[in-house]
């Protein structure tokens, strides 16, 4: 049978390719949910997949349980407010263009990945003391 992480990694490059998953975000109980924009998101999801063009402001703001948010590539931008004071530690976001002010603040975010970021609108990421590396787009 093969580890949780192992299908996750699995599920991850079928539907966005290469991807990093760290063991240390995908925890025991992992609820992966699909985000069109349209639907609110359940309280039990840990692990988001956004398949939108943009995520709203406060969207998932303070959303207890969300650990990891990953962006289709037709995501063009994240919303005011959209994850802040959430508990979410990794946010890939191979598409999203423009980051909305304190988009992410408070949040737990470890790991950020970026593919075209050109815009991180005003305290976007004020107060993620745990935040280890932002991969941003080479220009």
């Amino acid at each position: 049978m093969a580890a949780e992480g192992d299908l996750i990694r699995q599920f991850i490059n079928m539907h966005l390719g290469n991807v990093i998953v760290e063991p240390d975000w995908l925890g025991s109980n992992v609820v992966w949910v699909t985000y069109t924009g349209q639907e609110e998101i359940s309280l039990e999801a840990t692990h988001v997949i956004v398949d939108a063009e943009f995520i709203p402001d406060e969207a998932f703001y303070e959303h207890p349980n969300i650990v990891a948010v990953i962006c289709r590539e037709k995501v063009k931008k994240i919303g005011d407010c959209a994850f802040a004071g959430s508990n979410l530690r990794l946010i890939v976001m191979p598409g999203v263009k423009i980051v909305g002010e304190f988009a992410f603040s408070r949040c737990g975010a470890t790991d950020v990945e970026c593919g075209k970021l050109e815009i991180i609108e005003g305290y976007a990421f004020i107060g993620c003391n745990n935040l280890r590396s932002i991969k941003l787009p080479s220009i």
